[in-house]
């Protein structure tokens, strides 16, 4: 045993003024004190009844097993301020942390605590008891009294509670060998070897968690008397059961049968209810050797196999799937999901849900559609709210009709015997109060399945607005691609307007082709204005999109909270005060005079507003699949009308090329004859100079055009004499000299014509390139 070192200090000073009593523990009152200057409170332990040297000894054992405790889930001791020490007593003093949460007991007294815990609530508080209950074993000390009287709850400032284990007045310290042999603890969550007066181990608190865990679940304890001894009568009834059970099953006539599984109707998910059934029948043995053995034998939790395999069961995660055409919850546990793919596959595999493979589409919250190779992902928002991870829809087609069914869930067996007779006389107090419970049940279950059905339209609404923000996009982009093509086409039209009168000008004694003439002709009547099917199929997709933004409009509240909700929520609050009334009337009188009608009649009340809520659920979803798949389509109608004005605007774009392909060219032929001709000129220059210098040139050349691009040299045979006349001839004469003048002129204005044309066409390429025409 570790020595007293580990009491933690106060505040040193004296001013402490006391508040409140607490309440009494198993030896103690525990009284509550505050320090003024710093509004410490300490709660203080004094030990109560009488003298006697035994519980004397049991005093101080709890004190001194406190004090050398410190772990979150043990609640702390500190060392006693010296004003709060009493003198005039011999027995220690023992002082607490505060934990002004209140117990266990208070939770388990809250009527929506009657058909058990919240699933996250169930996981979080067991594992906390269990963390403190193991830090005692592994100390060697046995609480011997664990129940929901002695778990406090401490609010932590991030709005959190921590559970901590108190009362050790029966805790057993048996780390010198010593062999517990009395009886301690409370009957009901009692271990049978207590009773037996027989040794026992650690193991007695393993059933006490079990019978937590199980209440906790379930909203009762799984072992009632079934006679008028309570001790003979418990004692019987878990003594009799079959070892694999975990618990008594009473119908409205009081039979009992036992059972392995956990009751259904409770909020514990499917396969929690699983693993915990597996845990709980290890938990109840009557055996104690065998008793905890079941879990991990090596590694960290080797020692206590109970406590490995209940960690393994508070952290594995499972994945909630709502099916939204039949309102069913499946749930799948992560080591059976490893994609989205594995969730369609066991939702097809199982036939849970009554939509094909191909038919399957899983919905995110935000309105994603989950990809079937992506990792499943955990719901973190609203963790509180048990919301589910994902939605099933069936995918639309020609083919499939939607088929949405959004009735609620069915009466648990003993709602459903109150629904058809309030007035039934159950002479069983707790039989009659289960059956309330389960009522209760109903009215929280009809306002569970609204919230997930409202997260349901919220996802379909989403992945709505999703597809509706990708068509308006596809929408952007088809308009820029009209207005682009409406300006190709105008610059087009002047373009080839410009070429065809600029043809006409020069055709007479310019280059003349009627096959060139006739296609630029034939561009312009066809590309003279937008094909009039583009322009009305842009219309009618403008007019559609329009028609679903309108409707945008519409549903932009979608889920909104409708009156059925309010009247679910109106009546889970008022069957939860009939529960308490009727609760507190069945502890003052027999149970016959007690009229549940009133709380029957809030229960189908609840059930009515919930299947209305159904079928406007219904009607919504209907809707909002219908604009979904709409959007869908516009945008599938916009990618196409998009690409056929891209096709058009190409072909528009190949005749443009082909007309400029025929000015370059005809601008090169023009300039390749005149470089021949300017070098026809040059080689008869120089015949002539060799003429004058007494050379004997024998022919002359002169350049003859036959064909567009080609120029032959003719051969001219001539004489000497001939040659001699003609290079005789007077150059210098004003004749002489006009003509090569002319000839200058022609040349030089020739130049300055392509030179301008060149000019004129560059200008026109940038032009066409600020629209967005492509070049090769």
């Amino acid at each position: 045993m570790e020595n007293a070192q580990n009491a933690e200090e106060v505040p040193s000073t004296n001013k402490w003024v006391k508040e409140n009593r607490l309440g009494s523990g198993t030896f103690g009152l525990v009284v509550l004190w505050r320090n003024e200057q710093t509004n410490f409170r300490l709660a203080l332990k004094h030990y109560k009844g009488s003298m006697d040297q035994k519980n004397a000894e049991r005093w101080v054992k709890e004190v001194n097993i406190m004090k050398t405790l410190k772990h979150p889930n043990i609640v702390r001791a500190f060392e006693v301020p010296e004003q709060l020490q009493d003198s005039s007593n011999q027995l220690p003093v023992l002082a607490m942390e505060y934990c002004e949460g209140g117990d266990l007991r208070r939770v388990f007294s809250r009527p929506e605590s009657s058909y058990g815990f919240s699933q996250l609530s169930v996981i979080t508080i067991l594992s906390q008891i269990a963390d403190g209950l193991f830090y005692l074993h592994e100390r060697d000390v046995i609480h011997r009294d664990l129940k929901p009287e002695n778990i406090v709850l401490k609010p932590m400032p991030d709005g959190s509670i921590v559970y901590k284990i108190i009362d050790l007045g029966y805790a057993k310290d048996i780390g010198h060998g010593s062999i517990p042999l009395s009886f301690a603890g409370t009957l009901q969550y009692a271990a049978p070897d207590l009773l037996q007066k027989k040794p026992y181990d650690k193991s007695v608190d393993f059933w006490s968690l079990g019978i937590l865990c199980f209440e906790m679940i379930v909203g009762r304890r799984p072992f009632s008397p079934v006679d008028n001894d309570p001790v003979v009568g418990w004692y019987n009834s878990i003594s009799s059961r079959p070892e694999s059970c975990v618990c008594m099953m009473e119908d409205v006539e009081g039979k009992v049968t036992f059972s392995p599984n956990l009751p259904v109707h409770n909020n514990m998910s499917r396969n929690y209810r699983k693993l915990f059934e597996v845990w709980l029948q290890n938990m109840f043995l009557l055996e104690p050797t065998k008793r905890g053995k079941l879990g991990p034998k090596e590694g960290q939790y080797a020692s206590a196999p109970w406590y490995g395999l209940l960690k393994q069961i508070v952290n594995t995660e499972e994945y909630k799937v709502l099916d939204m055409t039949s309102n069913k919850l499946l749930v799948y546990h992560e080591n059976e999901i490893k994609t989205v793919t594995d969730l369609h596959i066991n939702l097809f595999k199982e036939d849970e849900a009554n939509i094909r493979l191909e038919q399957q589409e899983l919905l995110l919250p935000d309105g994603k559609i989950a990809m079937q190779t992506d990792r499943p992902v955990k719901r973190k928002e609203d963790a509180n709210l048990d919301l589910p991870d994902y939605f099933l829809f069936r995918k639309s087609s020609p083919d499939n009709v939607q088929d949405i069914n959004l009735k609620s869930s069915p009466l648990p067996a003993m709602a459903e015997i109150l629904s058809q007779n309030p007035l039934k006389v159950i002479t069983q107090a707790r039989i009659r109060q289960r059956m309330w419970s389960e009522c209760l049940y109903v009215c929280k279950t009809m306002v569970k399945e609204a919230v997930d059905i409202q997260e349901g339209i919220r996802a379909i609404k989403m992945n709505f607005m999703r597809q509706f923000k990708e068509m308006t996009n596809c929408r952007h982009k088809l308009t820029k691609t009209y207005r682009t093509v409406l300006g190709k086409h105008e610059f087009f039209k002047a373009s080839v307007a410009w070429d065809l009168q600029s043809y006409v000008d020069q055709a007479e004694c310019g280059i003349n082709s009627e096959k060139m003439h006739g296609a630029w002709s034939d561009s312009k009547e066809r590309f003279s204005e937008l094909p009039e099917e583009l322009k009305l199929r842009f219309q009618e997709l403008c007019t559609r999109a329009d028609g679903l933004g309108n409707v945008m409009v519409e549903i932009k509240d979608y889920p909104k909270k409708t009156q059925h909700q309010e009247n679910l929520d109106k009546c889970k609050v008022q069957s939860e005060a009939l529960y308490i009334k009727l609760r507190k009337e069945l502890k003052e009188g027999p149970p016959k005079d007690v009229n549940c009608t009133e709380l029957v009649q809030c229960m189908m009340q609840s059930r009515q507003e919930r299947e209305k809520l159904g079928e406007k659920a219904t009607e919504q979803i209907m809707k909002l699949i219908s604009c979904r798949d709409n959007a869908v389509q516009i945008r599938q109608e916009m990618e196409d009308a998009n690409k056929q004005l891209e096709l058009h605007s190409n072909q528009m774009m190949s005749h443009q090329k082909k007309r400029q392909f025929d000015v370059w060219m005809s601008v090169k032929f023009c300039n390749e004859m005149y470089k021949k001709l300017k070098s026809s000129n040059q080689r008869n220059e120089e015949f002539r100079t060799k003429a004058e210098e007494g050379m004997e040139p024998t022919t002359l050349e002169a350049a003859t055009i036959t064909s567009p691009g080609t120029i032959e040299p003719a051969t001219l045979t001539s004489s000497r004499s001939s040659v001699t006349q003609m290079m005789s001839r007077d150059f210098t004469s004003p004749e002489s000299l006009r003509a090569v003048e002319d000839s200058l002129t022609t040349r030089d204005g020739f130049t300055e014509a392509v030179d301008r044309y060149s000019h004129e066409s560059n200008a026109r390429l940038k032009e066409l390139e600020s629209l967005n025409w492509e070049f090769d």
